[in-house]
Formats: C-alpha cells, sequence, structure tokens
C-alpha cells in the first residue's frame, strides 16, 4: 500500500512547490509538507485563507488566488471530505504540469481510499 507521501510524490518533488497541505473541509489541517522555513510565517494566513474559501464555496473544481508577486495559493478538493491546497511559486512553475500532476495524485488517492475501504 502506498503511503500519503508516496502518493503526493510528484508534488513534493516539485521544487516549485514549497508548501502542501491536506485539509478537511472544516479547515482543520490534517497533512503539511513545507520544504522551506520561510513559509512558515505565511502558514498561518494561509490556513485562514483555505478556511474562508472552504465556508464560502459548497461546491468548486478548483481555484487560484494570488498571494503576492511570487506565490499562488492553489486549492483543490481531493474527496468530498478532505482539500489539497499548494503554495506555488509563479516563476518557477507550471500551472498546466501542476493541475495533471494533481489530478495524478487525487486518482492514486481515490484508488487507495477505494482500496482501504472495501
Amino acid at each position: 500500500m502506498e503511503t500519503l507521501k508516496e502518493i503526493l510524490s510528484p508534488l513534493i518533488l516539485d521544487e516549485s512547490i514549497p508548501l502542501i497541505t491536506i485539509h478537511r473541509m472544516d479547515g482543520v489541517v490534517v497533512f503539511s509538507e513545507i520544504k522551506n522555513r520561510k513559509i512558515l510565517n505565511l502558514l498561518d494566513f494561509l490556513q485562514k485563507q483555505v478556511e474562508v474559501i472552504l465556508n464560502s464555496l459548497e461546491e468548486f473544481e478548483e481555484l487560484e488566488i494570488k498571494i503576492n508577486k511570487n506565490y499562488r495559493l492553489f486549492v483543490a478538493p481531493l474527496t468530498r471530505t478532505l482539500v489539497l491546497s499548494l503554495l506555488v511559486h509563479e516563476e518557477k512553475s507550471s500551472m498546466y504540469k501542476i493541475r495533471i500532476d494533481v489530478l495524478n495524485v487525487k486518482k492514486k488517492f481515490e484508488e487507495h481510499v477505494r482500496v482501504y475501504l472495501y
């Protein structure tokens, strides 16, 4: 069985993503991978942004928010109750590649959950 880090490895290995979190729909963080200590001072702000997003939206495919001149917050549902959020460095990233990676991670995650439940 794959671990969560193995499932998320395409995103974890991407150097343009310094922060990966998985939130429950109520905003509680259940997983985080922080690659850069400088991001720690943004962590509380980002968590609050994700909470606001989750509280204001009932259904969404994905959402991007420009945080500052260098970073975007990318939020996408992982399951009905879990949400994946990524902090993406704009200059180092291809949003197309990140969207493809997120889709692949989501498929692997769903397969893993299906095997675990049944």
